[in-house]
């Protein structure tokens, strides 16, 4: 329902709305998202052997001790068990990316060979070739052979991971390095880290996967710290005796996406537990897992014991043109060099060793900013136009909204003028307040002083106000209408040698105030000279003098009882209605 309260309620909204735009969202800021570079750099973690030795007497590496409790079945092509341990220094452990940093917890090795025989027949045993491979297979003179084998990398939580960042703005100005960083579960308002300026971040990557909720030796379904649940990764559950069961992650590999965000004048969000300001600008990091097969790829090396040795598979065009291929055996053959000391046993081998493991990725946001005079000012006016938006929709709503009474409202807030009416109702309020002030000017002096004005209020209003506020009232309406200008009725002119009297009211001022203030006497001229136009020759003055004349010589034709042609008692004067004869209120002073 729309009330009398509903259009200044919506203001005040607005308002609120206004000045928390401009305080709490600190809506006169420009802003920008800075951009940086973070270097990460892989750091010590290096055990000796009798450090080795130790560790594992403490229990300290379980998927050393106990390694089929990692046996994982993905599908047929791909099962993960048969684990053993090896160490690898940081060094070669650690792959550094473009703004990411890669520790190996899983290692593939798959190892290829390819010995030259004349014949399949002629294919030693694998384990002859190789401790370990099986014989897959002869082709185009090359016994081919495979072995692949599983291993964790041991220590790999010792390693340090050091990372140094900085940032940089190309609107607002605001660059530096190494802020105040605090370090958060993304999602989460906890400070887990609270680091000065100018320090630079590094820790064993034991205690970044602590600080990110992550456990290797737990299934991925079962991380404390983790958001997004591995059971919404249907890529992660197992088959056969692993079905319904989630990888380890020191098998899967986790990536933990380092989100690093720069903030000042207090725009980060939970700024009351870290608290930037215009001159200090903070780092919010925030950690947050992902858990998903996560790996650095294949990395694939060749050993060829003789230069000979067959390393790539071509097509045998010659083979094609002669003879079939059914008959020629093969239509391939192994790009060689051709040497004089050709050796029938050239053999060569490549290693693909995959790894998976922890993939630490950085990304640089958040919103650094300065004060912009032009935005405060788009923010003010942005508050102006709403509060026209909130005159506008209460106006329909009132007039479109509300069944029957918007009909009521329709007509008072579209009001009919009729300009006719309007200064016919202005004459006649003229008329009354000429007569009006004729019969308070009892002593025929044009004004009236506030002396006469209080008297006249007091006989009006004496019962129901005392003296001093009916002398503050006098003040109110001499004030008012003493404005010693011009008045509607004179024009802009005034008469010619009037003088205002500054404590009295003279008739034109008692007009003005009188009479309503959407007429006046510039614009009733106006009117009548446009009315004019429309018949220049007529006379209406000449007319009406005329009208006048005829009603002077039939009221002077000395009727019986009569003075000078006029009823007794009025010598001259126009009779008054009974409602404004002098004699029916009295203002005797």
């Amino acid at each position: 329902m729309v009330d009398s309260q509903a259009l200044p309620r919506v203001q005040i909204a607005i308002v609120v709305y206004v000045l928390v735009n401009i305080f709490q969202r600190q809506g006169y800021l420009q802003t920008e998202v800075p951009s940086g570079v973070v270097t990460s750099f892989a750091r010590g973690g290096n055990y000796s052997t009798a450090d080795l030795q130790q560790q594992l007497e403490l229990g300290h590496f379980p998927y050393c001790t106990n390694p089929d409790s990692y046996n994982f079945y993905f599908d047929s092509a791909t099962t993960y068990e048969n684990f053993s341990c090896v160490y690898q220094p940081t060094g070669a452990n650690a792959i550094k990316g473009f703004n990411s940093m890669f520790y190996t917890t899983y290692l593939a090795e798959q190892k290829s060979v390819l010995v030259r025989r004349p014949s399949a027949a002629d294919c030693p045993a694998g384990s002859a070739v190789l401790p370990g491979a099986t014989l897959t297979g002869y082709l185009a003179d090359a016994c081919m052979y495979k072995r692949k084998r599983h291993f964790m990398t041991m220590a790999v939580e010792n390693a340090v991971l050091r990372v140094v960042h900085t940032y940089s703005t190309s609107i607002v100005g605001v660059s530096g390095s190494l802020p105040r960083t605090i370090v958060r579960r993304a999602g989460s308002a906890k400070n887990l880290l609270d680091l000065p300026a100018n320090t630079v971040l590094q820790m064993p990557v034991q205690q970044w996967l602590e600080l990110a909720g992550v456990d290797l030796d737990l299934p991925t379904n079962l991380q404390p710290g983790v958001k997004q649940p591995a059971t919404s990764n249907a890529l992660l559950v197992g088959q056969s005796y692993s079905a319904n069961t989630y990888p380890k992650v020191r098998v899967s590999g986790v990536e933990i996406i380092v989100n690093l965000k720069y903030y000042n004048y207090k725009l980060e969000p939970n700024r009351e537990s870290s608290g930037s300001n215009k001159n200090n600008v903070i780092c919010i990091m925030e950690l947050e897992p992902r858990l998903q097969w996560t790996t650095s790829g294949s990395d694939v090396r060749y050993m060829m014991d003789t230069p000979n040795a067959p390393v790539l598979l071509a097509l045998n065009h010659d083979s094609l043109v002669s003879t079939p291929a059914a008959a020629n055996g093969s239509v391939f053959s192994f790009v060689k060099e051709a040497y004089s000391n050709e050796s029938a046993t050239a053999t060569t081998s490549s290693t693909d060793l995959y790894k998976q493991g922890v993939m630490f990725t950085f990304k640089q946001a958040g919103v650094l900013g300065r004060f912009n005079l032009q935005n405060l000012i788009n923010a003010l006016v942005q508050g102006s136009v709403l509060l026209s938006v909130a005159h506008v929709v209460v106006t329909l709503i009132a007039l479109y909204g509300m069944g029957m009474r918007s009909q009521l409202y329709g007509e008072f807030m579209c009001e009919k003028v009729n300009y006719k009416r309007e200064y016919a109702r202005f004459a006649s309020q003229a008329l009354v307040a000429s007569h009006v002030f004729k019969l308070f000017d009892k002593d025929g002096s044009g004004e009236l002083d506030r002396a006469e004005l209080f008297v006249r209020l007091k006989d009006v209003m004496g019962k129901r106000l005392a003296d001093d506020k009916l002398a503050v009232l006098t003040e109110f309406l001499c004030n008012t209408a003493d404005d010693d200008e011009p008045s509607k009725l004179t024009g802009p002119t005034g008469p010619e040698g009037a003088v205002y009297n500054e404590n009295a009211i003279n008739m034109d001022e008692w007009i003005a105030i009188f009479t309503d203030e959407k007429a006046s006497v510039e614009s009733l001229v106006r009117i009548v000279d446009h009315e004019c136009k429309k018949d220049p020759e007529v006379d209406r003055a000449a007319k009406l003098e005329r009208i006048k004349a005829k009603s002077d010589t039939l009221q002077g034709q000395g009727q019986p009882g009569t003075q000078d042609g006029k009823p007794p008692g009025q010598s001259g004067v126009a009779s008054l209605p009974v409602y404004l004869e002098a004699s029916s209120i009295n203002y005797a002073v």
